[in-house]
């Protein structure tokens, strides 16, 4: 057993409290964006569009997860003040990225921007800050496993279980390596995007089968049901944008 003592508040001033989750999540959000800049400027595309982009990411995210969140988990909602309590946790990650998509969609479209380039551009950004929001999750004590007998399992709530936010932000570094090694061989826009969005369902959907999430649907949790539907819509517009890659390719070599 691995000694384990949350720490959801890092610094309480009376006054002013300094959340660890919210303020990884501050992080992650920071080095997100400097990636994604970073990113920008190699294809050149206008930085400070970037920044924009991600305010209403960073907007719709916020609002999604929370409203995520608490379908999946009403009984967490105790006043109506508790809807914007986002800075003490509670937000769900595919209910923010369906809300950042979204939002971010509106200003890609509104700015006369490729979306599909401009995804491939955020896609490592997002594993990356996945990553650090994690550990946060970790310090926080929230998004914890089941019951494990494993020699680096936590005490937590009076019972020995899996560190699955450990887990989580250790496959979410990995998958962050590896799209930042493939955005130089990928063959076409989106490809990127969707191989984050593919990778990270399977990986999401394992690991709910040790995390204490509760079961709504066959079995499955909330977050397992988004990742199936996820995966399948990814991996068709995966196949369909390569198909018409190589039909492209084959085109111009005849002419």
């Amino acid at each position: 057993m691995i000694p384990y003592m949350p720490h959801p508040v890092l610094i309480d001033l009376g006054f002013l409290k300094i959340y660890s989750w919210g303020l990884m999540v501050a992080i992650a959000f920071i080095v997100a964006t400097i990636l994604a800049t970073k990113e920008a400027k190699r294809k050149k595309i206008d930085h400070e569009k970037i920044y924009s982009l991600v305010t209403y990411i960073i907007i719709g995210a916020i609002i999604g997860s929370r409203i995520g969140y608490l379908l999946f988990n009403p009984n967490n909602l105790t006043n109506f003040l508790d809807i914007f309590r986002f800075w003490e946790g509670g937000l769900s990650f595919h209910g923010g990225f369906i809300g950042g998509l979204l939002f971010g969609f509106f200003y890609v479209k509104k700015n006369k921007l490729k979306f599909w380039e401009i995804t491939d551009i955020v896609a490592p950004s997002i594993p990356l800050a996945q990553a650090i929001g994690r550990i946060g999750c970790f310090l926080r004590g929230c998004c914890y496993g089941i019951e494990t007998t494993l020699p680096w399992g936590i005490q937590h709530l009076d019972q020995i279980r899996h560190p699955t936010q450990v887990y989580s932000s250790i496959a979410l570094f990995l998958i962050f390596i590896f799209l930042s090694k493939q955005k130089y061989k990928k063959n076409f826009n989106g490809a990127l995007f969707l191989t984050y969005i593919i990778i990270y369902s399977v990986f999401r959907f394992f690991i709910e089968f040790i995390r204490a999430d509760p079961r709504i649907l066959f079995g499955l949790t909330g977050a397992q049901i988004v990742s199936i539907i996820l995966f399948v819509i990814s991996l068709s517009l995966f196949l369909k944008f390569r198909k018409l890659f190589k039909t492209k390719n084959i085109s111009k070599r005849k002419c």
